[in-house]
């Protein structure tokens, strides 16, 4: 007879990998039955999808989980969590709700990663609980679900076989990252992406900013954090050289402004992204400070000589030398930029090295 009657492992599972796997073989061993708790709660379910490493929806993880736990003493279970709720602040609700869904009066034991016993132990579920040391990838390196996200080619052997197939079935969408400064050409270089290579979707985010200022949750965002009526066009939409004017000079402001038009942005690139298209090409100045920069699956930077850009942003964007040199104070430094390939003129573009990084990164 084992030690305990019920044991219980809760967590999010995004992904179920390999230290997860460990644990849960811990606790099988320990007791008569075991249930895996998917902590299933609309927003953060939300934000864990809005974060653009991998598209993997709780169903899907619990359906996978269910094929892996099938030769064990577990059941899996989904704990859909009502939305007022958040751990550990309504811990003792969640309890309550738990045992319901469970039809127990108590649990006897509950499994946490060695680093959560810190933050968890004060709510646990169960009567006792145990940790599981995590697999060490470096010396201050461990193995966990926020390092496998990023980088799931590199920790991919961390991964059991069913997740890792089902994370590249849902994931097939290469994403080619373009940034530089305005007028050095990613449009050109984006639209020959997309010329070359089929089914290549190419959303300039910069169009998706002028999108978002259209919106009228968005606008009322802005309105409470510029309060400022010069802002607005006759028509009473958002003038973007009027609002330029203002959070140019004022960092505070920008970043305000940035993350809540962004909020917007992310969920349209995500929406995209998630048709599972061949390519989606992320074109903005800006991507290089996103997280998308550093997951894709190829990085490209454009660089054009100065008066040249000058001449043509001030043509096309209808906009003076002053308020050229405005958005110019402002822009980034891509010096020490990290990037596949810097493309100086439009007859650098290389298809065929293209094609070889997107084989490369499959």
């Amino acid at each position: 007879m084992k030690k305990y009657k019920t044991g219980i492992f809760v967590g999010k599972f995004f992904p179920l990998h390999n230290d997860h796997l460990k644990a849960l073989n811990k606790i099988c061993q320990l007791c008569e039955k075991v249930y895996l708790i998917f902590y299933n709660h609309e927003k953060i379910e939300e934000k864990l999808n809005l974060e653009g490493y991998i598209y993997y929806p709780i169903d899907k993880r619990i359906e996978d989980a269910k094929k892996i736990c099938s030769t064990k003493n577990v059941t899996v279970v989904d704990f859909k969590v009502n939305k007022d709720y958040f751990f550990p602040t309504d811990y003792l609700k969640l309890k309550e709700d738990l045992f319901n869904q469970l039809k127990v009066k108590e649990i006897d034991l509950q499994i946490f990663g060695e680093d959560d016993e810190v933050n968890y132990k004060d709510y646990i579920y169960a009567n006792d609980y145990i940790t599981c040391p995590h697999t060490k990838l470096s010396e201050n390196v461990n193995l966990h679900a926020s390092i496998i996200k990023p980088d799931l080619n590199k920790y991919a052997n961390y991964l059991p076989s069913v997740v890792l197939e089902s994370i590249k079935k849902l994931n097939k969408t290469k994403i080619v990252c373009i940034s530089g400064k305005s007028g050095s050409g990613k449009n050109i270089i984006s639209e020959m992406i997309k010329r070359d290579f089929g089914d290549t979707v190419h959303i300039d985010i910069d169009i998706l900013a002028h999108k978002a200022l259209k919106n009228n949750f968005v606008k009322r965002k802005i309105d409470t954090v510029l309060n400022d009526n010069s802002i607005y066009d006759e028509l009473g939409n958002i003038d973007r050289k009027k609002m330029g004017k203002i959070v140019f000079n004022d960092k505070i402001l920008q970043d305000k402004v940035y993350a809540i038009t962004w909020e917007y942005m992310n969920k349209e690139i995500i929406k995209t992204i998630r048709e599972n298209h061949k390519i989606v090409i992320l074109n903005w100045y800006n991507i290089i400070n996103k997280n998308y920069w550093n997951e894709n699956n190829i990085r490209i930077i454009t660089e054009k000589d100065y008066n040249e850009r000058k001449q043509y942003v001030i043509k096309r964007d209808n906009i003076s030398p002053e308020y050229f040199e405005l958005r110019e104070k402002n822009a980034l430094n891509y010096d020490d930029v990290k990037c596949d390939i810097k493309i100086f003129d439009i007859s650098e573009y290389n298809k065929e090295l293209i094609q070889e990084m997107l084989n490369k990164n499959a």
